[in-house]
């Protein structure tokens, strides 16, 4: 219950009772492995609560994807993941990509994903996705807690690749990576965006009794 709600154009109180249910399974054949995901997220006494897709998706496929799990592969004890499907992700310490924690739902991406990762936790990952977009938009059947299987927007894609150099420069950390999103118009006008976002970020992690510190 929140008294005195911040957002505009909303009643004085809020309140509302928020779940979210989450299953996951994952079967393995030698380096193939087949995954699946769903998410129920729904509310209840919600009164005048405004109600939207960030809070409720009921009975959906978050994840559905199928892969190659390696080792050994560029050079000994590496290991390599290429996926194929609907997935979430968390980038770069969960930055401009990531898998909602707080928010009651996730965001979802369809594609392919590669992720490589030497002895020395040096790291490589490249994906190309399209995004997915929460159905059931109408208030009264948000309200319901209505159920409509989501649908990937392919008229936009969200692609980046991302190198991590780890334990350089002094016991320090460097990562650079681009993403982009590009998008056009479908059944509905789209602002066209063409978005490139290049990053350069050095790091120390916290450690006890040593200097941690961040440029980006």
């Amino acid at each position: 219950h929140l008294v005195n709600d911040f957002r505009a154009s909303t009643p004085t109180n809020a309140s509302a009772i928020a779940f979210r249910t989450l299953l996951s399974a994952e079967g393995k054949l030698g380096p193939v492995v087949i995954g699946a995901e769903l998410q129920d997220s729904r509310q209840i006494v919600t009164d005048e609560t405004p109600v939207n897709t960030r809070a409720i998706n009921t009975f959906e496929l978050l994840q559905g994807y199928v892969g190659i799990r390696a080792k050994d592969v560029l050079a000994k004890g590496d290991s390599l993941e290429v996926l194929f499907g609907r997935q979430t992700m968390d980038l770069a310490n969960r930055r401009l990509v990531a898998r909602n924690d707080f928010r009651n739902t996730s965001n979802g991406y369809s594609g392919l994903s590669l992720n490589w990762l030497s002895t020395d936790k040096h790291q490589v990952r490249s994906f190309a996705f399209f995004p997915v977009n929460r159905l059931v938009s109408e208030e009264e059947e948000l309200r319901d807690n209505l159920t409509e299987f989501d649908q990937e927007n392919t008229h936009q894609i969200l692609w980046g690749s991302y190198v991590l150099l780890n334990s350089v420069l002094d016991s320090s950390n460097v990562e650079f990576y681009v993403i982009g999103l590009h998008e056009s118009d479908g059944a509905v006008e789209s602002a066209n965006r063409r978005l490139t976002t290049p990053v350069l970020r050095w790091f120390r992690p916290a450690a006890p009794g040593q200097l941690d510190f961040q440029l980006e």
